[in-house]
């Protein structure tokens, strides 16, 4: 009875698990700007949360000039969170203060049409639930506040 009920319980995570990862890879960004998304978000969760490493796909319907990213590091960072941003090979580093805003204008001078991956990692995260204050058990490096496409 009992190797049953582990198999039936093994059954049941994996069924979860899957469910999560369907609708992972079904989430889009919120992204201001003429463009769609051919694939889902990695590493950023619907409340804007960023983990160290995020990336996502989009194609702009119109021609783009730059990206404009605005962000913001929480304070339990401690120290400023250094951000290597990557734009179909061109890399860029920006470093922010932890609890501060801040925007990034990334150049990025694209055709319509074409097949864009942005890719962000941070050097630092921070778990919520460590500061006895949340529950949240997920390791964050920053939230994105918004990400507009310049035409």
């Amino acid at each position: 009875f009992l190797y049953q009920r582990e198999i039936d319980f093994n059954t049941q995570i994996a069924a979860l698990e899957g469910a999560i990862n369907e609708a992972r890879a079904t989430q889009k960004i919120e992204l201001q700007g003429y463009a769609t998304q051919p694939e889902g978000v990695r590493g950023c969760w619907p409340d804007g949360w960023v983990a160290k490493r995020f990336g996502f796909v989009f194609v702009p319907i119109r021609a783009i000039r730059s990206v404009k990213i605005e962000l913001w590091v929480p304070t339990q960072i401690g120290a400023g969170q250094q951000l290597i941003f990557d734009i179909n090979g061109a890399r860029f580093s920006h470093t922010v203060k932890a609890g501060a805003l801040s925007t990034v204008d990334l150049p990025a001078k694209f055709a319509a049409g074409q097949r864009i991956e942005l890719q962000i990692e941070a050097n630092h995260d921070w778990q919520p639930s460590a500061t006895d204050v949340s529950a949240d058990q997920r390791a964050l490096a920053f939230k994105l506040m918004s990400l507009v496409l310049e035409h």
